[in-house]
């Protein structure tokens, strides 16, 4: 489990250059909205049906379905930019942010719930100590499609979002039991300024001393591989590959760019797509940017794919993986621990030398010997000892596959009486699920 060659892939941090202009902090983990157990990536592919029509997951501890979400927040890194007309005849081009969005199905099917859910959700007010937005949960809590209904990425309901604050006028889209919606703006441009005269019209000043306000955080579906191949066939069919290149391909189509965003980056491959997102009517106060240069605009974009959202965790306390950094940041700092501090500490420290001799079952009963039997846990024991073995241990020094194995050895050991203690989310993981993260890799925690 330590030292050994790691077998599974490894997620490759980007390295920050110190000349980025724009921090995009991505994840999937998503929580179910029936048993409310925090679903991680590797679950939620092992959750998709093998059906291009089907937006729902199952969650492998309750077996409900329920829509994942991907979950992005944004960290400007530009200074405060202050912008100004000159006079000429682009001036009506400039639109007031109140112009009504309206987004139009391909396919209108007849509304078959009550129940209609955002698939984008906005946040009015991020948080900037926030790692991954705070209202993703509570913003989406209701956005499963239900499985009898998922027919496919062309069950659409038609939305109108009119309001003149910032951070509300932006494009939602609707489930109507299916999936995915191309936006189209009735006005264009929506609002922000015309990218055609815009060189000889608009001047930016920058001052570095101050600092921008970040956009706000979204959510987007996560769709599973065959379904973002068949949406994005449907888009290039229709609207030809060039839409892929164009400014309004981020604000048009959310759903489909956030995803190629994301699987680009998990697969370790090149792409252009980040560049379109520094110039996007979304991270310019509903301003669209002329583009410039995709492949030099991708490289001032830093992207990071997080394993955990730790703002989905609603039990009290922080998770160990938390902790031991904080307790490190304070011990820095020469703070005096509180008793509940080294308490803590004690735990991590023989749950991390533990680990360090290949020893899964003595963390086990420690965390068992922490948590009361009888309240539902949100945190699974599996995450707990594997996410602090990562953070404390170095994720290079940490075979996951073998730490599975030693995981799975050690909780078939365990005692009928101590395995009623435990609850289903402490059960190692299915064989499925890690076979999608030796594919896929594993995220940064």
């Amino acid at each position: 489990m330590l030292n050994g060659q790691q077998s599974a892939l490894q997620l490759t941090t980007p390295v920050l250059h110190g000349n980025e202009k724009s921090k995009v902090l991505m994840s999937s983990c998503s929580q179910c909205r029936v048993c409310g157990a925090l679903v991680y990536d590797e679950e939620i592919m092992a959750g998709w049906a093998a059906d291009d029509s089907n937006l729902n997951t199952t969650c492998p501890f309750c077996k409900s379905t329920f829509l994942p979400l991907l979950n992005v927040e944004f960290k400007d890194l530009r200074g405060s930019a202050s912008f100004f007309l000159k006079q000429s005849t682009s001036g009506d081009s400039l639109h007031s942010g109140n112009i009504p969005l309206t987004t139009d199905p391909l396919e209108q099917k007849p509304v078959s719930s009550p129940a209609v859910a955002d698939l984008i959700s906005f946040s009015d007010h991020p948080k900037p100590n926030q790692t991954i937005a705070e209202e993703a949960s509570s913003a989406t809590e209701q956005s499963d499609v239900p499985e009898e209904q998922s027919e496919g990425p062309r069950a659409l309901k038609k939305s109108v979002i009119n309001s003149s604050k910032r951070g509300a006028s932006l494009t939602r889209s609707h489930s109507v039991g299916g999936p995915l919606q191309n936006i189209d703006l009735t006005h264009r441009p929506s609002h922000g300024i015309s990218t055609v005269s815009l060189p000889n019209s608009l001047q930016e000043v920058v001052d570095p001393l101050r600092k921008r306000p970040n956009p706000l955080p979204l959510s987007v579906p996560y769709l599973s591989p065959l379904v973002l191949r068949k949406e994005l066939e449907s888009l290039l069919e229709n609207e030809g590959e060039q839409v892929i290149h164009t400014s309004t391909f981020i604000n048009q189509h959310p759903i489909i760019f956030w995803n190629l965003v994301w699987y680009f980056r998990r697969l370790d491959l090149p792409s252009n797509l980040p560049g379109l997102i520094l110039t996007s009517e979304h991270c310019n106060d509903g301003v669209q940017l002329p583009l410039s240069s995709l492949s030099q605009d991708s490289k001032l974009v830093y992207i990071q794919l997080l394993w955990d959202n730790i703002n989905l965790h609603q039990e009290p306390g922080e998770p160990l993986y938390i902790s031991w950094r904080n307790l490190n940041l304070a011990e820095k700092k020469s703070s005096i621990a509180s008793e509940d501090q080294q308490a803590t500490s004690t735990l991590v420290e023989n749950i991390k030398l533990s680990i360090q001799h290949n020893n899964v079952v003595e963390p086990i009963k420690l965390l068992l010997q922490k948590v009361k039997p009888d309240v539902k846990r949100q945190r699974s024991f599996y995450r707990e000892i594997l996410f602090l073995s990562l953070v404390s241990l170095g994720s290079e020094n940490i075979d996951i596959e073998a730490f599975d194995s030693e995981y799975r050895l050690a909780y078939k050991s365990l005692t009928t009486e101590v395995l009623e203690k435990m609850q289903k989310i402490d059960a190692p993981p299915s064989s499925s699920v890690e076979w999608c993260r030796k594919c896929f890799g594993a995220p940064v925690i």
